[in-house]
């Protein structure tokens, strides 16, 4: 994971459960205000946006992965302990899965299997943060919502878990852990923006 000052400066704390409620209430509400769309469009968006905030609840993938570009080429795998969600992240290609509920995993397939009707990945992120906006819940972007399904996992399960579903890195890690400590993580958060220099040979003299 790389920080930059930007990241540093934006939310770092876990998007609540509390708070993603509201933004799937103002599904809805942000669909009523256009008014140019039919209205078997707008329930066909409400039930694919309320498809696709369930998956990055659950799932922590990128928005992209949604899209009709189906970004990491994601699928739905059954095997004898349940469902998994499978997908490669954007940049890193490195396959990922992790578990999902059934319920989720049929919605799932269904919605990945058309061909046609799916959303552009910029048209997904841009109505999402228009729900966000009407929700009152500052801050969300997708990094957000990979580190809070990781804290999630993290909290539940443990390192090992986390670093087998989602990828993470060592640093990643201690991010995880500092979550929901203020002191941890304001601690962190000063080391980072603040790295200790090494001293060289020269200084020292």
């Amino acid at each position: 994971m790389s920080y930059r000052r930007k990241d540093l400066q934006a939310r770092i704390e876990p998007i609540t459960r509390e708070e993603w409620d509201r933004i799937k209430q103002a599904v809805p509400i942000v669909l009523a205000r256009k008014a140019w769309i039919s209205q078997d469009a707008r329930n066909y968006a409400e039930d694919c946006f309320n498809l696709v905030l369930d998956a990055l609840w659950a799932t922590g993938a990128h928005p992209s992965v949604f899209s009709a570009q189906r970004a990491g080429s994601p699928q739905i795998v059954q095997d004898d302990d349940g469902f998994l969600f499978v997908h490669k992240r954007p940049k890193t290609k490195k396959p990922l899965s992790i578990p999902i509920s059934r319920d989720l995993a049929v919605s799932l397939e269904e919605y990945l299997s058309k061909d046609s009707g799916s959303y552009s990945r910029q048209h997904i992120w841009r109505t999402l943060k228009e729900f966000s906006r009407e929700a009152g819940v500052k801050g969300i972007n997708p990094r957000l919502i990979r580190h809070t399904v990781a804290h999630r996992i993290f909290r539940e399960h443990g390192p090992t878990v986390v670093k087998e579903t989602l990828g993470v890195s060592d640093e990643s890690l201690q991010y995880y852990m500092a979550l929901g400590d203020k002191g941890r993580l304001k601690a962190l958060r000063g080391s980072l923006q603040n790295p200790v220099r090494a001293t060289s040979t020269k200084e020292a003299a």
